[in-house]
């Protein structure tokens, strides 16, 4: 984790697939905590998609008030916008 920061662009993003049901849950989740600080977690079914960036990460409400923009290429490919911001959890 700390070679991915120090490769990232000041405002990179990374973004990892992974499982709600690993055994390495708790390791992972400490990794991202340790290494980016605030993070998000992106659960669906038994998949967990983590986000964090070099710097800040935008508060939640700023995500959705941004999605306003997209939601018209949500709908283009059958995505329903608010639905999708209910997956995303701070863990923090």
């Amino acid at each position: 984790m700390q070679d991915i920061k120090k490769i990232l662009t000041p405002n990179g993003v990374v973004a990892i697939n992974t499982f709600t049901v690993s055994k390495t849950y708790e390791l992972e989740s400490d990794l991202f905590k340790r290494n980016f600080g605030k993070y998000y977690n992106l659960i669906f079914n038994k998949s967990r998609i983590m986000v964090a960036a070099k710097n800040d990460l935008p508060d939640l409400s700023e995500i959705a008030s941004n999605s306003i923009f997209w939601r018209y290429r949500f709908v283009e490919v059958d995505v329903n916008q608010e639905g999708l911001l209910g997956l995303y959890s701070n863990p923090n």
